[in-house]
């Protein structure tokens, strides 16, 4: 194919595609497929933010399949939590503290609340997901105060109101 050739066919192929009587056509076609990429896009959009708000924004509660062996286990460990509590004394509420603060990390663990340790599932959970959050905060604080803080003295309206916080939380995960 000579160089002349090839540019015959270009100048053919332009006033082929240049032809006022091929527009209308051409309009068409270029709508159809604006709006089929157009469709798309939105689709897409839609399908991310939905899982967007399914992964971040919607309370994640344990599965109905896991919520009763979960609900059991909770149970008999609230209820051995609370029998360390009606001794009443400061060392068997701080272990009481410990151990309510263990329950609540497994069960939101269990329920798909994304970190690595308790404060990092903490600080992603809002108000929407979980309203005593700000009490499981503070709970989970003072809890962190008899672990590490040395010569810790807790008090036994604050360990009681504490496992009150923890109380809280666990019923309205619905698993005591």
């Amino acid at each position: 194919m000579t160089l002349p050739n090839v540019l015959q066919q270009l100048l053919d192929v332009r006033d082929f595609l240049f032809d006022p009587a091929r527009w209308p056509a051409l309009k068409a076609a270029a709508m159809f497929i604006s709006l089929v990429l157009s469709t798309g896009l939105v689709v897409a959009i839609v399908w991310v933010f939905k899982k967007n708000w399914a992964l971040e924004i919607r309370p994640m509660m344990p599965k109905k399949s896991s919520a009763a062996p979960m609900e059991k286990i909770a149970k008999k460990l609230w209820d051995s939590i609370l029998k360390k509590m009606e001794r009443g004394t400061i060392q068997d509420l701080a272990f009481a503290i410990i151990e309510a603060d263990k329950l609540v990390d497994t069960v939101l663990k269990d329920g798909g609340f994304p970190g690595d340790t308790m404060a990092e599932r903490l600080k992603r959970i809002d108000k929407h997901q979980l309203a005593s959050i700000d009490n499981l905060w503070g709970a989970h604080k003072i809890r962190n105060d008899i672990v590490h803080t040395p010569g810790f003295q807790l008090e036994l309206e604050t360990a009681k109101s504490v496992l009150a916080d923890y109380q809280k939380t666990l019923e309205e995960l619905e698993v005591i």
